[in-house]
Formats: C-alpha cells, structure tokens, sequence
C-alpha cells in the first residue's frame, strides 16, 4: 500500500481515496517506519481545498484571474467572449465590467499601481484600463516597428527596479519577451524559437565568443518573485520546453528549472503554470486542463505530488469544467485560490505550499532520491538555515543514504549533455561548504571524496563508450563489405552506368560514414565532465597531470576513428 501510493504522488492522486485507505492501514500493527511512512504519505496527500464562496457576477468560464488583496479587488477574464469582470474579494459583487467588444480574449494580467494592464490575445495587443472604474489608458500591439506586431501575448508582469518600473509581456506566438515603461513604450525584446534540444546542440558546438540565444517555446506566463539568493528575478514558463527560465531584472539568464512532467521531453504540457512567493524561494505550481489537477515544483524543479481536484471540485459533471490558479499581485499574505467555472472562488490551504514539510514527507516515503534531501536544506532559507539544519541532515536522511549513494542519485549520465549535471554538482558543492564551515568539515570531505569518484567513474564508462563507438563493430564492418562487393559487382556487369545501385550505395553507405548521434553527444557529455573535473581540482600538478591524461585519451580516440 505504502508502495502504490507514493508511486501516486507524482502520477496523480484523488485526496479522499488516500485517506481512505491510510486511515484503513493505520489501525494495523505496523513497524515505526511504516507508521512514520504511512504519517507522511497523508500529510502529502491531505485536501489542499479550503473555503469555496460563489462568484455570481464571474464568467461561467474563466481564462485567468488576478487577486488585490490590499484593494479588496478580483479581476476575472472570460475566455469565451465573455470580457473582463472586477469583483469585491471577499463578496463577489461586481464593480466593473468589461465587455467582448472593449477586450477579444483577456489573458494574463498584472496591476501597475492603480493600472490594470492585460494581454488581448486574440486582438494581439496588450491594453491598460483603469482598475478603479475599468476605463481605457493605453493600447500597445507592437514591439518597436510597426511591422514587428505582438503575437497572441498571454501574459505580463511588474518589473520593479531600483529606478524604474518595466512591464515584461509574454509574447507567446513570436516566442521572445517583450519589455516595456510603465507607459506602454517599448524597450526592447530578447528571445528566439528553439527547443531544448536545439538549445543543447548550440550550446556544444558554438564557438567561444558567439552569444548565446535565448531559446523559446510558447512562453505561456510570467512572474517576478524572489530567488533562492533572495534576489528579485523574472521567471519566464517556456510551455514547449516544459521548463520555467529565471532572469535578473536586467534580463540576464541566472538559471533553467526543467520541470518533472512524467511525460517525455518535447511534449506540450497542458499546464496553467504560475511561479509564487513563498519562504522557501520560487514555487512553480500549475493547474493541468486535463483532469485539473494542481501540481507543485521544488525551487529546482522536483515535481513533490500532482493532487487530481476534478471530483471534489465538479463532482460527475460531463460538461468541460475549468479551474484557473489566482496569485496576489501584491503577496499581501493571500493565500493562492482557484476561479472555476460554477463560477466559485476556492481558497487553497496554506499548508499545501508548504515546501518545507512536503520536502520531509516526501523523503520519509522516497529515502533513496538524494534531491529530497538537497531540496530539503535549499528550503530552509535564512537564519534557521544554519548549524541545526545541517546537524539534522548529515546525522539524520544523509547518514542513512550515505555519500556515495548520494552522489549517484543526483549525479546522473542522461543530465551531463543538458547542464542538469552541473546545476545538481553546484548545489552539492554549496552544501559542502555550509557544512564545512558549519563544523561539519569530516562529513563535507566524505561528500566531496564521493563526488570526485562519481565525476571519475562517469567519464571512464564514457571513455569506455567512446572509444567503442569510435571502432566500428564487426557487423557494421560486415554490412559495409557486403554492400561494397554487391555495388562493385552490379557495376561492372553494367560498366559503371547502373545509376540505381549508385543511389542504393549512398543510401548503404553514408550513414555508416557519418559521425552517429549517440557518439556525438558522448563526446559533448565526455567534455563537460572533464571540464568538471578540471575545475574541482586544486592541486597544480595533478591537475596539469589530469590535463596531460585528457590529452592522451583525446589523442588515443582519434587514433581509434582514424583506424
């Protein structure tokens, strides 16, 4: 049972038919670490919904929603013709309204001081209207010419700066963002179309001083909260990349948080996904249109659990129900809330954002994934993250798991070639460090004597690898002969003239020439990780021994292509 359902947490679960099962199990004769485990289990699984209130005035379907909580204030924008409605919080009653024919398709919104600025996808422009009474300051549909037109903008945010204040628009269909005064006047854009695997190619085959694009997919939402360096940044949800990108506010790359989806990389994700404030640094948390299930993300973009709502909050209705995620635009302690098409305003509990204790739940029930517990102390920013945490960690989970085990769960081959690897060995070496400063210097040294070994035994397998796939195998060789004396002999029965078998030997031939996939991206992962291991070394002379034996093993596979 403890099995089957923590293998839920990220496939999806209903909440009551958990807790109907745990509360079955409890009252059997278990061991301490299934108590414990079973303890956890339903404190992962509890009910995130709260208090549910009616929105009469509310479009039947909702498209997004925005909360003011310091002004007392819901903006709702239908996403059938239905406008853009501002309502009281806490009633419901309606203040202004919108119609189809002033705003097509109202999506994103934020609140600029007293101005409500919203993205009109379907009319492609972004407009401002007042959020006291609803009434019309300024239309932007360019990105600074007139022929470089806005397309399908789905979302916006407050930059606030030191001495400014900017609007950044997702500007979905061209795939770029789009910056803007306060005002409406454009500043500039940055972003091109690209996948991921586009983005990987780039980045292993430019050269040293080409600049490096931002590549984009559909970017669906954007947020400005802070860091985990409590830094204000801008994130940036790239739908077609299943990933959330983090800017400065200067709109400078900090980091890429690929998100754990379940389904395979390059699928568009039916997320609504917004990033959140919270203690515990940036929270992605999205509504999936499929069966509307809210789905929460780790700071580094672990998914903790995926909690179907579409029972408790539609029941068996056949009809196509919706439900939007609402965030504060002021983070005046509001609690997130949905906006479903009853139309209702559901408040979530506070205790289902919790990353803290999702965090120790989900390493009670999954104590072999060593991102819980790296997760774990990310989560406990500030002060309290200090000398406590950390004797915590390395007496409690850490101890258990052990370094080396540690090691290999967060240092894994299938991330090297995508930087996955090297975003995991910068956080192992962040805690390293606390710890050894911390008075945890014997611990920190057997964490980081592991990671030298993992790093090492991960460039021999790919060593290894590589200099099989640079001999060709017996079969290929065979294949290649065979092909060979098949096309000699058809040309000479034809004397040379025989232009099928001609093309039938390219069609053979060429792919066994050219350099494969799979042994392209083993030298980009074999590269990264010597890079890696070059930089952690501290020595002068191993490490000018180490660059002497990257050398040799360089010179020793190009000996091996080359034969």
């Amino acid at each position: 049972m403890i099995t089957y359902w923590t293998g839920r947490l990220s496939a999806g679960f209903v909440p009551g038919l958990v807790q109907e099962s745990l509360e079955t199990w409890s009252e059997k004769d278990l061991s301490a670490d299934e108590r414990r485990k079973v303890e956890a289990l339903a404190r992962l699984t509890a009910d995130p919904l709260g208090r549910s209130r009616p929105l009469a005035d509310a479009p039947g379907i909702p498209a997004s929603a925005l909360a003011d909580s310091a002004g007392d204030r819901l903006f709702v924008a239908g996403a059938s013709g239905q406008g853009l409605c501002c309502l009281e919080l806490e009633s419901g009653r309606k203040i202004w309204q919108l119609d189809p024919g002033q705003v097509r398709r109202p999506a994103g919104m934020t609140l600029a001081g007293e101005l409500l600025v919203v993205c009109d996808r379907w009319m492609n422009r972004v407009l401002a209207v007042s959020a006291v009474d609803g009434s019309l300051c300024w239309t932007v549909e360019n990105a600074g010419g007139e022929r470089d037109k806005l397309t399908e903008p789905a979302d916006v945010a407050l930059v606030q700066k030191t001495d400014c204040r900017e609007l950044w628009v997702a500007d979905r269909s061209n795939h770029r963002v789009c910056r803007y005064t306060a005002e409406g006047r454009h500043l500039g854009s940055f972003g091109r179309r690209g996948l991921a695997a586009e983005e990987v190619i780039w980045q292993n085959t430019a050269g040293p001083r080409e600049p490096s694009p931002v590549f984009l997919e559909f970017p669906e939402s954007i947020a400005c909260v802070k860091d985990l360096d409590n830094l204000v940044s801008v994130f940036v949800w790239d739908s077609g990349n299943c990933r959330v990108l983090c800017f400065t506010v200067a709109g400078e790359l900090k980091r890429v948080i690929a998100l754990e989806s379940g389904t395979p990389a390059g699928h568009r994700q039916a997320f609504r996904l917004r990033v959140l404030e919270s203690p515990a640094g940036p929270l992605p948390v999205a509504v999936d249109e499929v069966d509307n299930a809210l789905m929460i993300w780790t700071p580094q973009g672990d998914l903790v659990l995926r909690t179907v709502l579409k029972p408790a909050l539609f029941g068996k209705s056949s009809l196509t129900e919706t439900a939007r995620l609402v965030a504060d635009a002021g983070r005046h302690g509001f609690t997130p809330a949905l906006v479903t098409s009853k139309p209702s305003i559901v408040s979530l509990r506070g205790e289902a954002f919790d990353l803290p204790a999702l965090l120790q739940a989900s390493a009670a029930v999954r104590p072999d994934k060593a991102r819980w517990l790296l997760a774990l102390w990310e989560s406990g920013r500030g002060p309290e993250n200090g000398k406590e945490t950390l004797a915590r960690l390395w007496s409690g989970p850490l101890a258990r798991m052990g370094a080396e085990a540690f090691a290999c769960s967060l240092l894994r081959p299938e991330r090297i070639v995508d930087g996955g690897l090297s975003g995991n060995l910068e956080r192992v070496e962040s805690l390293t460090e606390k710890s050894a400063q911390s008075g945890f210097g014997q611990a920190a040294s057997g964490l980081s004597r592991a990671v030298d070994s993992r790093l090492e035994s991960l460039a021999a397998d790919l060593e290894k690898n590589l200099i099989g796939l640079a001999r060709p195998e017996a079969e290929d060789l065979e294949a290649w002969a065979e092909a060979q004396a098949a096309l000699d002999l058809a040309l000479f029965k034809n004397r040379g003239n025989n232009q099928l078998e001609a093309l039938r030997r390219d069609s053979t031939l060429e792919p066994m020439r050219q350099l494969p996939d799979t042994t392209r991206r083993a030298a980009w992962a074999y590269r990264r990780l010597c890079r890696e291991l070059t930089r952690r070394e501290k020595d002068p002379l191993l490490l000018s021994q180490r660059a002497a034996r990257l050398a040799g093993r360089a010179r020793e596979l190009l000996g091996r292509r080359a034969g």
